[in-house]
């Protein structure tokens, strides 16, 4: 919040610079799974409510890659 962010997460730098150096295209997706870490207005969330989270964006990300595949 500090730093002006809205959503922490991990960093893919090795990743991206590997694949790069090796001409693999490259494309990271985010995907929020709970807010209460940070959020404090957010009630905590349990394993189960993460993992059905979870789920439910690994479904949305398929999407976006087909439709990114037809693009």
């Amino acid at each position: 919040r500090q730093l002006g962010g809205d959503v922490i997460n991990m960093t893919v730098v090795p990743e991206v610079v590997l694949a790069k150096e090796l001409g693999i295209p490259y494309c990271a997706m985010a995907l929020v799974t709970d807010y209460d870490c940070w959020k404090q207005n957010e009630d905590h969330v349990s394993v189960e409510v993460v993992m059905e989270t979870l789920s439910k964006n690994a479904s949305n990300s398929v999407q976006v890659f087909l439709n990114a595949l037809k693009n």
